[in-house]
């Protein structure tokens, strides 16, 4: 499986020596066309997959998943800077884009039930926007998402939000076509 240069913005050269001094065991790291590196943080060949840091503020990671009796690909890319904000997109084995969507992550979420409509106002309020970041668990075969917002908030705004948090992580596995959230 060939990964297109239009997921990851790393030439085929750079790829090939990247995995070659990956696994030859010299080097885990590439210089980019950012003028940076990219480097192999994951490669897990029996669980298929793959995280690469694409630059100090940047990751990405690919992992394949079963739909049933086939598979499909999810890639994650997530910009740091500081607060995390990722994207899902979906692909075939041939890497064709799928028509898949990401989990929907509102911030009720991670709110805690009970509230008061001020309250929820107010904690809504701080988690607007919300930062969220995507990981996967290759061994769960599940999505994580993680709520960043202290890295956004000021240590303040990050004491008054977090009484009123249920949860910072959410889980979900791909069930029937859809992502379905699951508890821990």
């Amino acid at each position: 499986m060939s990964l297109p240069n239009s997921i990851l913005a790393l030439d085929s050269a750079h790829r090939s020596d990247l995995m070659a001094y990956y696994f030859d065991k010299k080097v885990d790291s590439v210089s980019n066309v950012m003028n940076g590196y990219t480097r192999i943080l994951t490669w897990d060949e029996h669980e298929h997959h793959f995280v690469l840091e694409t630059s100090k503020m940047g990751i990405f990671e690919l992992q394949i998943f079963k739909n049933g009796q086939s598979y499909f690909i999810a890639v994650n890319k997530t910009v740091c800077a500081p607060a995390s904000l990722s994207f899902l997109s979906f692909y075939s084995l041939s890497w064709e884009r799928l028509p898949l969507q990401a989990p929907e992550i509102q911030p009720s979420d991670f709110i805690k039930t009970g509230l008061s409509a001020d309250e929820i106002d107010q904690i809504t309020g701080l988690m607007t926007p919300l930062f969220i970041r995507f990981s996967f668990d290759s061994l769960k075969s599940i999505i994580m998402v993680t709520c960043d917002q202290k890295s956004f908030l000021s240590e303040d705004g990050w004491q008054n939000l977090q009484p009123y948090l249920k949860t910072t992580q959410l889980y979900f596995v791909f069930q029937q076509g859809q992502w379905v959230q699951q508890t821990p």
